[in-house]
């Protein structure tokens, strides 16, 4: 069963007048439409949509909503009645960057003009139980101490910010403002304070949709400086959902 926090993102990009839930060409179901635009809203794994984005992205402007949680509130709870036992901060913070460990699965279609992809900061609380008899299967189950606890839902606590890769242009406004051109993974990894794989995934993404393209390899790697070609826009409305 999806988390609150897939029902309530959906409430949120559907606004007054959008639709919920909508069948399309009799074999997809999209999260939202709104004003001609269909909002997929993805808290999981942005693989798992890859084929259904695909199929639709000729015909339909799309805009995949991926959520990143900024502080998650972790509440304990009683695996019967989900009482709440007690609650903390997570040590844990999440960054837009963050995202990019998904996007590379969706790297080539964000060149697409019908394409775009929002990522929405937000807080979460997440609800967790103690062994909770169905979080695994019976092999999970066996290689699980007992008191470990597991996520059962998820929810919207507030919303701190967007940011959407509309155009290659985007892409690269979420570069560092220190990092310089040209400039190799290990350059972008030292100018974002993010790891060598990160930095990875990051300048895949934006390579394959348009956003820089590459000089010159060298011992270091490959240099890139953002490419010379901008293809506009993508077309619909798109005041559901602002930068």
């Amino acid at each position: 069963m999806p988390f609150d926090l897939h029902r309530q993102l959906q409430e949120l990009y559907a606004g007054e007048d959008g639709q919920r839930e909508v069948r399309i060409n009799g074999s997809f179901v999209a999260d939202v439409v709104r004003h001609g635009v269909i909002y997929e809203i993805q808290t999981r794994r942005l693989s798992n949509i890859k084929n259904k984005i695909a199929s639709l992205l000729e015909t339909t402007p799309i805009v995949i909503v991926y959520p990143i949680s900024v502080n998650t509130t972790i509440v304990h709870c009683d695996g019967v009645d989900l009482r709440e036992c007690d609650r903390r901060p997570s040590p844990k913070q999440g960054h837009a960057l963050d995202a990019f460990s998904e996007t590379v699965y969706l790297a080539h279609l964000l060149a697409h003009p019908n394409m775009a992809l929002e990522i929405v900061l937000v807080d979460t609380e997440d609800i967790r139980v103690k062994g909770d008899p169905h979080a695994a299967t019976r092999r999970r189950r066996r290689r699980r101490r007992h008191s470990e606890w597991t996520t059962v839902n998820r929810r919207l606590t507030a919303t701190r910010g967007r940011v959407r890769l509309d155009t290659p242009a985007d892409g690269l406004q979420l570069l560092p403002p220190t990092v310089e051109f040209p400039f190799c993974t290990r350059d972008l990894a030292d100018a974002a304070g993010t790891s060598l794989s990160r930095a990875q995934q990051i300048l895949y993404t934006l390579f394959h949709m348009g956003a820089l393209r590459r000089v010159r390899r060298t011992r270091s790697g490959w240099k890139y400086e953002p490419a010379l070609t901008d293809p506009g826009r993508m077309p619909g409305d798109t005041s559901g959902a602002t930068r």
